[in-house]
């Protein structure tokens, strides 16, 4: 239970998988080898323990455009989690990261799914869709017709 310790006492300084919190009483190095032969290792953060900065929510619209066009100075943090999620296949995913490979991947889906009208598409889906949930699980009650939104 050392790693609950470490997690509780230093939040800001290790990751969740940080290999230094669930093993601290094992060096790094034989760690990689032990977990390496159990075909475990890339499951763990190999990161020494460092200060991870507070997050700073961006409330402005200003604020938001000048982070979104500096891709140099600020990159997406979700890269990570999409990597741990779906693979490594996930770190190829188009929001998981900044590289031209990224954006061009992003701008194929949009041109993919913004076609024209999609709008209205989209709205004669839901609005087809609602009518036959409608008619399917409605019925009369008192001579109105009523649905039970809850258990439907």
């Amino acid at each position: 239970m050392f790693y609950k310790l470490f997690l509780r006492a230093f939040p800001a300084h290790f990751k969740q998988n940080s290999v230094y919190v669930h093993y601290p009483l094992t060096i790094p190095s034989e760690n990689k080898k032990i977990l390496t032969n159990l075909g475990r290792a890339d499951q763990y953060s190999w990161d020494k323990p460092a200060f991870i900065p507070p997050r700073i929510n961006i409330t402005s619209y200003v604020g938001a455009k000048y982070i979104l066009e500096d891709q140099q100075k600020f990159k997406v943090m979700w890269g990570e989690g999409f990597g741990f999620l779906m693979g490594k296949e996930g770190l190829n995913f188009m929001l998981s990261g900044d590289t031209p490979r990224h954006a061009k991947q992003r701008k194929v889906m949009g041109e993919s799914l913004y076609r024209d009208e999609w709008h209205r598409q989209v709205k004669d889906f839901y609005e087809y869709t609602t009518l036959c949930l409608l008619k399917e699980k409605s019925y009369k009650l008192a001579g109105v017709n009523q649905v039970d939104v809850i258990r439907e």
